[in-house]
Formats: C-alpha cells, structure tokens, sequence
C-alpha cells in the first residue's frame, strides 16, 4: 500500500483535492485503482496520472 494524493479531484467528483491508500499495481491487475479513505469511504482512480504516489508510509501516519 502507498499513501496517495488525488490530484485530478474534479474528474472523480470529489469536493477537494484528497488523499488516501492504494496500491498503485492494481491498476495492471484490475484496470483501475481503488483508493481508501481514512473513514472507509473509497474512489475508483483509472490513471496514475491522476494521483501523487508518496513515499511516506503508511504505518508512519497517525490515527
């Protein structure tokens, strides 16, 4: 998994720009991206060009 930003927010409907976790290989396996929210909430990505993937950890990030 991998931290994420939405940076295309408008195509996906979202209020803001948003970020979530994802595994960006899932795109090759599924055709599309699922990333989480941190309330469970979730969104359908079809491009890596429309995320920022991070290299922050996920574990790293508080609760």
């Amino acid at each position: 998994m991998k931290f994420v930003i939405i940076k295309n927010w408008r195509k996906y409907h979202l209020p803001h720009v948003m970020c979530g976790y994802a595994d960006p290989t899932d795109l090759a396996c599924f055709g599309s991206i699922t990333v989480t929210f941190g309330d469970g909430s979730w969104v359908g990505v079809d491009s890596l060009d429309d995320l920022i993937v991070t290299d922050i950890n996920p574990d790293d990030i508080p609760e």
